[in-house]
């Protein structure tokens, strides 16, 4: 009987909370009239309707009282299990919460959680009963442990948990006051605590101030996961999710929760109530109006309205300004707030990372995608030295995101300090104020390029006469890193000359030579050798270095940095012997300095560069994966100066053809530079670039080709049109066209990006050498054969003179001057240019290299055409261990070689072994990008001479209507 009267005044309840003020006075004065004691329980749950947790107190005192059960609870000295009440400390939506002392397994004061007996209907004890297997699946420092679990002999369930002694975090916050980095600190763990719930299948849907306790220590412990939902559905009682109940406390309810979708609550739902918290702990106040509003009323306006920006309501009393919070915090809030869920951050790990990247001033997600807010992030990233993007790392044409020391030691060393203080603030301020005009100029509808906004920078840093010289000098450095960044080492070039210039004309006032002087050398030598003046840039630098171990000694600190460049000028096989010298001492001097693993790291990279450039391939690559290991200990795996050490061991893998590894790095890169940087970050397109490149050399030509003209896209955007960056990746599409059999465009596109190298580099730059050998490859299959070895030769001739007989990166045109000659019929130069290219990459890679592979595979094919078809079977062997093991199974050229040793095979007597190569080889390529391409109608004449050799007419005619299919599809 009182069951259903409970049942009853909840329905009523319910059904007063619906109407209006006026209509629901009316309604229970009607259902007093009816029975007075219901209308008075009625009335009394209808005042605490404004809040749920009031409802939720009042039903428990409420049916208690009808249903004859004593609300005193538990008294002072009474057990519940092996625990002995202190006092009650507290009550919750579901029940009451005692203070009291465990005598085992351990004596310590617990915290004891008992369900009201009143309110323990079947749904809440379901409930219940989750809450404690759910906790008893965590274990973290910022989540108050389950030590126990029980029942009382009148059934009431409880648990026994961790005692916490502290504040709500609102109420810790209003009496301690704390900064806004310790506020960060605080909320930083918060997430760290619900993030660990997630990842065990637990949504709390409930945090709010009251259950984040905060201890004196400043650590904060949930607590009250009693209507935590089960992330996995576990097959338990589906009462647990039922969407007409009311789950949560209405203010920290998010959208999904208020409207009563709670299907549709996940760990975004959670990830919404933690930026109602933050918006709280920055601005103290909660983010919508919710005084004198009911329940309903408050779901409503959450799911209706959207939270204003923390910085715009913050009250005047809290310990910092409101344009300390205003910009990313602000955008950091409102993605967490977003009322609909797919535009919030997908974690509370997420949430927290963009918060820390806020805190070491870099690009957060939730912030807009504009260049000029990217580059203002990295200008206040580095107050003292305004780092240069990851773009600099990059030698595009070798495909290596190699090693700028000046970006290096701007992003790893907190000593490259400005001389004061102001110094570096009005630099800062100079910069951030240059972007901030870029903002105003596109919102205007001009797109501008990031070059011309640091191009307008300099000519207002030049006409400002009235700068002190030490700052004009810090200005200028800070432009010239800006330069170097974006790749402009020309433009950055005259303002280092001037920013040095200044330095050493006021040496007298530099007390001790400080870090900006160096700094400033350091970055004009690197530059001058980028830009190929090395003997030049040698001499300066070993100039510096004498004077700096004169005037420091031999093992001072101010020497690392020196000394790492150092190594830089170390390259070459005929040089690894004293690189590895150099690099040996260096290593010391790091040692005797107490140098950090991030110095270490940048040592170990650029000495894996030259190993790599060595063909020392094995050292190259373990020397990177420590350098990558040392970097991801000290900064964090999606940290992009560790990104940058994992692209340059993709490239090492790549130079020695290990290209499915290769492949895996980078697209592990592009993934995380995506999620962090957003789609359109400058670094985003050396990977894209890279990538794109190991995709041709895998046969991947659509998805090559979709990733160099992103790249392309991205660069043309920010750096215009005419940059070396988007010249490149020209290049690399119209060599796609090639390969895609799309010929004319891919002349046309050779022939105005040769001119444009005539005009642009010297003569014997080794760059130019691309253009010319892949342009003589078009003429090749085209048929223009003589205009083919013209180009050919040119790019063989002026890799030589730069570079080297022996240099691997003759292979590939020693290959296509071999397929020439075969064409041609100059079967001797064929045999030569094969020949160079198994002896020279079996000597720089090893036998089982995939371009010793390749030239292998040519040399049967040559031997074939020279009636040698038993040496052509050997060579074709030898060459499938290497394909093998750089290429996966599904790759063209596996295709090709098994089609062409099937030929070998034929030629030499072995039809079924011919037959099983061939149809394999030509089941491949049908597969594979190349279906239509000269290799696959090759495979299937092959195939057609082998019938006729059988007498098999019916299978030679499916090859011969297959042939014609081909043909057909390629018209």
């Amino acid at each position: 009987m009182a069951e259903n009267r409970f049942a009853k005044l909840e329905a009523l309840f319910d059904q007063a909370m619906s109407l209006d003020p006026a209509a629901r006075e009316a309604f229970i004065a009607s259902q007093t009239a009816q029975d007075a004691e219901l209308g008075k329980a009625l009335a009394d749950l209808v005042r605490h309707g404004a809040d749920e947790t009031g409802y939720s107190d009042a039903v428990g005192s409420i049916a208690e009282s009808a249903l004859g059960v004593s609300g005193n609870g538990l008294e002072p000295g009474s057990r519940v299990g092996n625990v002995e009440i202190v006092r009650r400390i507290g009550t919750g939506g579901m029940g009451d919460v005692y203070l009291g002392t465990q005598s085992e397994p351990l004596k310590r004061r617990v915290a004891v959680k008992l369900v009201r007996f009143g309110v323990a209907r079947e749904s809440l004890l379901a409930r219940f009963e989750a809450e404690r297997q759910v906790l008893a699946r965590m274990n973290h420092a910022n989540i108050a442990q389950v030590y126990d679990a029980g029942a009382l002999e009148n059934g009431q369930p409880y648990f026994v948990m961790e005692h916490v002694q502290g504040l709500p975090v609102d109420e810790f916050c209003a009496t301690r006051q704390p900064g806004l980095a310790e506020r960060l600190d605080l909320f930083a763990k918060i997430c760290d605590g619900v993030q660990h719930a997630h990842q065990r299948g637990v949504i709390h849907r409930d945090l709010k101030p009251s259950n984040v306790l905060v201890d004196d220590d400043g650590n904060p412990k949930i607590i009250d996961f009693g209507i935590a939902k089960l992330i996995e559905d576990t097959g338990q009682d589906t009462r647990l999710t039922q969407v007409d109940e009311t789950i949560g406390t209405p203010q920290y309810m998010s959208p999904e929760q208020a409207v009563f979708h709670n299907e549709e609550i996940d760990t975004r739902s959670d990830v919404y109530a933690l930026g109602v918290l933050l918006f709280e702990l920055l601005t103290g106040k909660s983010p919508f109006d919710t005084e004198g509003r009911t329940p309903l009323e408050i779901r409503e306006l959450i799911a209706r309205t959207d939270a204003p920006k923390p910085s715009s309501i913050m009250t005047a009393d809290m310990p910092f300004a409101a344009r300390e919070i205003a910009g990313d915090l602000d955008w950091i809030v409102g993605k967490s707030l977003a009322r609909e869920k797919d535009r919030r951050y997908g974690s509370p790990a997420e949430l927290a990372a963009d918060i820390e990247r806020h805190r070491n001033a870099e690009p957060v997600l939730a912030g807009p995608d504009e260049v000029s807010y990217r580059l203002r992030k990295f200008v206040r990233r580095h107050k003292t030295g305004v780092a240069v993007s990851a773009v600099a790392l990059v030698t595009i044409f070798a495909g290596l995101a190699g090693t700028s020391i000046g970006l290096l030691r701007a992003l790893e060393a907190e000593r490259a300090a400005a001389e004061s203080a102001e110094i570096a603030n009005q630099t800062v301020t100079f910069v951030e104020d240059l972007f901030s005009a870029a903002d105003s100029t596109k919102v205007r509808g001009a797109q501008i390029t990031a070059k011309e906004v640091v191009d307008q920078g300099v000519i207002q840093l030049r006409s400002n006469e009235e700068l002190p010289w030490a700052l004009r000098a810090s200005m200028l450095q800070t432009m010239a890193r800006v330069y170097s960044g974006l790749g402009l080492y020309t433009d950055a070039l005259p303002l280092l000359e001037e920013s040095t210039t200044l330095y050493t004309s006021n040496i007298e006032r530099l007390a001790d030579r400080s870090a900006p002087y160096f700094a400033a050398q350091l970055e004009y030598i690197e530059i001058l050798k980028i830009l190929g003046e090395s003997e030049r840039a040698e001499t300066l630098l070993d100039e510096l270095i004498e004077s700096q171990v004169e005037a420091f000694g031999p093992e001072d600190r101010r020497l690392v940095d020196s000394y790492i460049l150092k190594l830089n000028f170390f390259t070459g096989e005929a040089d690894a012997a004293a690189a590895r010298a150099h690099f040996e001492k260096t290593m010391a001097l790091l040692d005797a300095t107490g140098a950090s693993d991030l110095d270490r790291s940048r040592l170990l990279t650029i000495m894996a560069f030259i190993y790599v450039e060595g063909a020392s391939f094995d050292e190259g690559i373990e020397a990177g994966r420590k350098a990558l290991e040392l970097r991801t200990d000290a900064l964090g795996p999606d940290h992009w100066s560790t990104l940058i050490a994992r692209a340059n061991l993709a490239w090492y893998l790549t130079r020695s053809r290990r290209y499915k590894e290769a492949e895996q790095q980078y697209d592990g890169i592009v993934g995380v530079k995506k999620k962090i940087y957003g789609e359109d970050h400058f670094s985003l397109g050396i990977t894209l670039f890279n990538l794109g490149s190991l995709q041709r050399d895998l046969g991947d030509y659509q998805d090559a080709l979709a990733n160099y003209l992103r790249a392309r896209d991205i660069w043309a955007d920010q750096l215009g049109p005419g940059h070396s960056y988007v010249t490149a990746t020209i290049s690399n599409i119209a060599q796609l066209y090639y390969d895609l059999n799309r010929n004319e465009e891919s002349e046309a596109m050779y022939l105005d990006l040769i001119e444009l190298e005539r005009r642009t580099l010297d003569e014997d730059d080794p760059r130019r050498a691309y253009a010319l050998n892949n342009l003589g490859m078009v003429y090749h299959a085209i048929g223009e054969l003589d205009k083919a070895e013209t180009f050919l030769s040119e790019a063989r001739d002026l890799r030589i003179r730069t570079l080297g007989e022996g240099h691997d990166l003759l292979l590939d045109g020693y290959i296509n001057l071999g397929r020439l000659y075969r064409d041609k019929g100059k079967l001797e130069q064929a045999h030569d240019n094969f020949r160079k290219a198994i002896d020279i990459g079996t000597e720089r890679f090893d036998a089982d290299s995939p371009i010793v592979g390749l030239g292998r595979l040519e040399m049967g094919i040559l031997l074939i055409e020279q009636d040698e078809p038993k040496k052509a079977v050997a060579y074709l062997e030898d060459a499938m261990p290497a394909f093998a093991a750089a290429y996966p199974d599904d790759f063209w050229g596996n295709g090709q070689l098994k089609s062409t040793y099937g030929e070998a095979l034929m030629l030499s007597g072995d039809l079924p072994r011919a037959e099983e190569q061939m149809t394999d080889g030509l089941a491949t390529l049908l597969a594979s990008e190349d279906r239509g391409g000269r290799h696959t109608r090759e495979a299937i004449e092959r195939l057609i001479r082998l019938y006729e050799r059988t007498g098999d007419d019916k299978r030679k005619a499916e090859m011969e209507a297959l042939f014609e299919e081909i043909r057909t599809e390629g018209r």
